[in-house]
C-alpha cells in the first residue's frame, strides 16, 4: 500500500499509476465474472419460468375439459329439467280431467 508523500517522484508516480490500472483490471475481471453469473442466473431463471408456464398450460387444459364436462352436464339438466315439465304437466292435466269427470 501506499502512503502519503510530501513529494512525488515521477518513478513513484508511474509506479502509483501502474497499481491504479492494475487494480482496475482486477475490477473489470470482477465485473465480467459477476455478469457471467447475472447471465446465467437469468438463463436459468428463464428456464424454470418456462416449466411453470408448460405446468400452467397443463392445468389450464384440464380446467377446458372440466368445463366441457360440465357444458355436457348441463345440457342433461336441461333435458330433465324438461321431462320433469311434460311429466308435471301430464300429471296436472290428469288431474284437472279426474276432478271434471267428477263434477
Amino acid at each position: 500500500m501506499y502512503k502519503m508523500r510530501d513529494e512525488w517522484t515521477d518513478e513513484r508516480m508511474d509506479d502509483f499509476r501502474g497499481e491504479v490500472y492494475r487494480r482496475f483490471d482486477d475490477v473489470d475481471k470482477r465485473f465480467d465474472k459477476v455478469e457471467g453469473e447475472i447471465r446465467d442466473l437469468r438463463s436459468e431463471m428463464k428456464s424454470g419460468f418456462d416449466g411453470v408456464n408448460d405446468k400452467f398450460d397443463g392445468v389450464s387444459d384440464k380446467f377446458d375439459g372440466v368445463n366441457d364436462k360440465f357444458d355436457g352436464l348441463n345440457d342433461k339438466f336441461v333435458g330433465l329439467y324438461r321431462a320433469q315439465f311434460v311429466v308435471g304437466g301430464g300429471i296436472i292435466a290428469a288431474l284437472l280431467g279426474v276432478i271434471a269427470t267428477q263434477i
